[in-house]
């Protein structure tokens, strides 16, 4: 019997993954001034299901999950379509990530970062009721509305403490008050100044680090929030070109964000962490990782995607252990098939899409938008302008792992899921590049297991890893009837591999899409109950082997 050893060689720390690039095109521009819009189974079957494409695979994972457990998100090059684009011009094809709390004394943070040969460009928007920026100096910034980057170049999960290879970029928003930014470099496990030039609104200058700040809203305590755009040339970090070659594509990373409510300070939020709970300024073993990519996440035109037939933007492939090639075989868990339960649940404007009522959108409890557990509706829904971040929503789900045999290599795994209708119209947003992440099985308090009863916007569990995108557009049910939906599918083979012993695995769904009007929904587990196709429900498939050797 033929053995199959699937594991990667291009590494000598290892090489646990890789990433299978592959899907659109976005026009949003990003203007940093002003009250506007923030402008500022096996291959037979893959073959049969359109999944076979020849793209580029990058540089492989250099550290394995196992080895380190923290959140890592992969942060791919950008590409424009015409090749003469700036990067930030196409955030619907960078990597994005969340934090915080949406009420009326907390903040949300969710970040959109990718790479070019010169810089690295981030874009953070803060979902924020009330700014204040009046911040007399450098030294007070933590007392404002202020957020907070830490990155240390050396990656290494066993680092505890800051160095010159440490550095922290200390910004205030920027609304009607002081313009205060502060950028520090490690030093003996301080901060101390960086001595690194920085400017306003220089949108990528090569030789200084950029911050673009604006808000949305009106008066300062009715306001939508505000956001950050980083430009950070490599060169002004001391590197030849982006960090993308063989020991130098991981870093420590880490954010948080400070909430200031009233002038005098009385009214203040908690202080909102990325990567969360333990997380320690001056310990970059207590941050998040990111890993550079020298790939990207491919164009709508690139991936080969169609109306009606959406394609792979990317994947972050596995490499499972050695197996005996002829034992495979394919477990399909979905809800109604051999007693499964699967969770699934759709948070943010799930109860009530683009809610006009602040009321609720600031509030707290069930009766609120973060806190609200009804489920109205099933879908995935994000752009640039985050003024309308009451549209915003994710979907979570769980399947159960109980039928998936001991001791086989999980081999891979394919998520799918059917698209049922937009919710949204207009003439934007038509395509969508929609992500999975792998997330933990409990709420955020880490203790409480999440069902579609209980999570909600503010305590869902944050994502651990960026798994896959997939490109898909508004075909639905008007044009399919409602036994032919569009299926969508992720590879998720890297989530289940790793889930070992464990009785589920969870998955979120989000995008970085910037257009209005990208709402798309999807079949969920309670679809279909006496009537059409049950089988186009949220759809876990595993295809498993024994071991080598056995």
């Amino acid at each position: 019997m033929d053995v199959r050893s699937a594991s990667f060689a291009p590494r000598a720390r290892c090489c646990a993954a890789a990433l299978v690039l592959a899907a659109a095109r976005l026009a949003a521009g990003c203007s940093d001034s002003g009250n506007g819009t923030p402008d500022g189974g096996d291959a037979t079957d893959q073959a049969e299901r359109g999944d076979v494409r020849d793209i580029p695979v990058a540089d492989s994972s250099e550290i394995p999950p196992s080895a380190d457990p923290r959140p890592r998100f992969f942060v791919p090059r950008v590409v424009p379509d015409d090749g003469g684009e700036a990067i930030w011009n196409v955030k619907q094809r960078m990597a994005i990530f969340w934090f915080g709390r949406v009420d009326v004394r907390n903040d949300h943070v969710q970040c959109r970062a990718g790479i070019s040969d010169v810089l690295l460009m981030m874009q953070c928007a803060v979902f924020d009721r009330e700014i204040y920026d009046e911040a007399p100096d450098a030294t007070s910034l933590q007392d404002w509305d202020t957020l907070r980057l830490y990155f240390d170049l050396d990656g290494d999960p066993a680092k505890t403490a800051v160095d010159e290879r440490s550095f922290f970029i200390d910004a205030q928003a920027h609304r009607h008050g002081t313009e205060q930014t502060a950028i520090h470099r490690g030093s003996a496990g301080t901060w101390v100044d960086a001595g690194v030039a920085f400017a306003a609104d220089c949108e990528g200058a090569a030789d200084r680090i950029c911050l673009g700040k604006a808000y949305r809203g009106g008066e300062r305590d009715e306001s939508r929030g505000w956001h950050i755009n980083y430009f950070i040339p490599w060169s002004v970090l001391g590197l030849a070109g982006p960090p993308v070659g063989a020991g130098d594509s991981l870093w420590n990373v880490a954010l948080s964000v400070h909430d200031r409510d009233s002038l005098d300070g009385s009214l203040h939020g908690d202080p909102q962490t990325w990567p969360g709970a333990g997380f320690d300024a001056l310990d970059p073993s207590t941050w998040g990782t990111w890993e550079f990519l020298d790939g990207h996440f491919l164009s709508w035109e690139e991936s080969g995607a169609a109306t009606g037939a959406g394609r792979p933007a990317y994947s972050v492939a596995y490499a499972p252990p050695p197996y005996q090639v002829g034992t495979e075989t394919t477990l399909t868990i979905r809800a109604g098939v051999e007693g499964d339960v699967v969770e699934n649940a759709s948070v943010g404007a799930s109860e009530t899409l683009c809610s006009g009522d602040d009321a609720y959108n600031f509030g707290s409890g069930e009766n609120s938008w973060g806190g609200n557990v009804d489920r109205n509706y099933f879908h995935v829904q994000d752009q640039e302008d985050y003024a309308d971040w009451p549209c915003f929503a994710k979907i979570f789900l769980k399947f159960p792992l109980a039928r998936l045999p001991a001791g086989k290599v999980v081999v891979s795994a394919t998520l799918r899921l059917h698209h049922s209708m937009p919710t949204s119209g207009g003439d934007q947003g038509y395509h969508s590049l929609i992500q999975v992440f792998h997330v933990a099985n409990f709420l955020r308090d880490g203790t409480t297991p999440w069902d579609a009863t209980n999570i909600t916007w503010n305590d869902a569990p944050l994502a651990i890893e960026n798994l896959a995108g997939f490109w898909g557009d508004r075909t639905g049910m008007m044009e399919t009837g409602w036994d032919a939906l569009p299926e969508w599918s992720w590879d998720v083979g890297r989530a289940v591999g790793r889930a070992g012993g464990d009785s589920h695995v969870s998955f979120a769904l989000y995008s970085a899409d910037s257009e209005y009007h990208t709402g798309k929904q999807f079949v969920q587990s309670s679809d279909f109950p006496d009537w059409g196709d049950p089988s186009q429900r949220p759809t876990l498939e595993i295809v498993c082997a024994d071991p080598a050797g056995r």
